[in-house]
């Protein structure tokens, strides 16, 4: 996805001084999406660009209305992928983590002080496991 990005959006190819900057500018969105790994980022850059590129150059009202849906477009993709975006962070470890502290400090608990506490009981299992080895050996 990302060399058909470079191909459709790269600066080499610009026609004017404005379709430079605009290449530019697309074309690093596209580095930095390939080094995270963002191939939303990818696809919707694209989509940005084949949107921008089949721009309307007549004036009037129907012409306007046309680049508004348009931008209507990309802005309702955005946000899907920001929704999408959002869900998976909600569900990951550190949301999860971030929870149960909330959820353990309303009931009036120290979840720092708890996590110590479950720390040093699985320190004096893996003790007495130590130990029975150690004995199980003498």
């Amino acid at each position: 996805m990302f060399r058909e990005a470079a191909k459709r959006i790269h600066p080499d190819q610009c026609k004017d001084s404005a379709d430079l900057k605009r290449r530019t500018r697309l074309m690093a969105e596209a580095n930095r999406c390939y080094q995270a790994g963002d191939m939303e980022g990818l696809q919707r850059i694209l989509e940005q660009y084949d949107d921008e590129s089949d721009t309307v150059e007549q004036e009037g009202i129907g012409a306007e209305l046309i680049r508004i849906i348009r931008q209507i477009s990309l802005a309702k993709n955005r946000l899907s992928a920001i929704q999408r975006e959002l869900a998976s962070l909600c569900q990951g470890e550190i949301a999860l983590l971030r929870n149960d502290a909330e959820k353990r400090e309303l009931e009036g608990r120290d979840p720092l002080a708890d996590l110590a506490a479950s720390v040093r009981e699985q320190i004096e299992r893996a003790k007495k496991e130590h130990e029975a080895l150690v004995n199980a050996n003498d």
